[in-house]
């Protein structure tokens, strides 16, 4: 499930220019912020009649010729500008009124995306979803995780574009796969944990207690130490060309909702972690398993249920 941005006329910081520079300017804040959401199944949508739609009044165009007494190969210029540069690549296929309307779809039965509307400053009464900072944009990013993973794939995919104060061991995709009854039946409460450890910053916090301490501050799930070192919990973590064979990741959060609402059965699943070293008092969260619980049993597979 993609979430598509839509900018339009209502994206710009000011409805009004006060100068040629300003409007420039503008259009440029805009353009830097779009480059900076760089997730995974984000679509970028500009109206296609961003230019001359008149909510505000005076409509693009018209301020262009306006600050520019009228000088038609300037605005000529300014549209190069537009496709060329600040929006080269961008979807131009749908109008400022088809965004909008895309954008009054209810969050809870999403047909063809989240079409969310970016309006950093200034108001417009007809979109229903919208945002005006990164941080509202991961809240809705966060939401497809949630309600939307569509598959294991798709889920750990975007998972992985989202959280990048993770790192996620090469293998970790795989365990999804490894959850009985279908690891997309608790991408909710799973979720929610991979919110709390990328939020996590362990530098500095140079007591284990400590870390899980903050950790447990951060999410209503569970979060522990399996209270033994055996080789199961250990796995080989490679970032930056830094290499750690043995990483201990006992650590575990306990996401144990499904997420039909109303079940009130307590799941087993499990989200392993370690703290991979940065520097001496420096680390990084490091996911080593998303899912199944890891049993001590048998050396060849640490996924294997236990023996009853």
């Amino acid at each position: 499930m993609k979430l598509h941005l839509c900018y339009s006329h209502f994206s710009l910081s000011e409805s009004h220019a006060k100068s040629i520079k300003h409007l420039n300017d503008m259009f440029k804040e805009v353009s830097d912020f779009k480059q900076s959401i760089d997730y995974e199944d984000v679509s970028m949508n500009i109206a296609n009649d961003i230019l001359i739609t008149k909510y505000y009044g005076l409509s693009i165009q018209e301020q262009v010729l306006n600050l520019t007494n009228q000088d038609q190969m300037y605005l000529a210029t300014f549209q190069n500008r537009l496709f060329q540069e600040w929006f080269n690549g961008d979807n131009f296929s749908l109008s400022t009124e088809e965004l909008i309307c895309k954008s009054t779809q209810p969050k809870s039965d999403l047909k063809d995306g989240y079409y969310v509307g970016y309006l950093p400053k200034i108001n417009h009464y007809n979109i229903h979803n919208k945002v005006k900072d990164v941080c509202e944009i991961n809240n809705k990013y966060d939401y497809l995780l949630s309600y939307y993973p569509i598959d294991n794939k798709s889920w750990y995919r975007r998972a992985k574009s989202r959280y990048l104060n993770l790192f996620f061991q090469e293998e970790a995709g795989s365990t999804l796969n490894k959850v009985d009854d279908g690891f997309c039946n608790y991408t909710i409460a799973f979720t929610k944990c991979m919110i709390a450890l990328n939020d996590f910053s362990p530098t500095g916090i140079i007591s284990t207690k400590d870390k899980v301490k903050h950790i447990n501050a951060l999410t209503t799930y569970e979060c522990t130490e399996e209270g033994n070192s055996h080789q199961n919990f250990k796995f080989k973590f490679s970032e930056n060309d830094k290499v750690v064979n043995s990483l201990d990741c006992q650590f575990h959060l306990k996401p144990s909702e499904n997420n039909r609402v109303g079940d009130q059965t307590f799941y087993y699943k499990r989200l392993y972690f370690g703290f991979f070293p940065i520097d001496t008092n420096q680390w990084q969260v490091a996911v080593a398993a998303i899912g199944p619980h890891i049993t001590t049993h048998n050396k060849k597979d640490r996924y294997e249920k236990p023996r009853r």
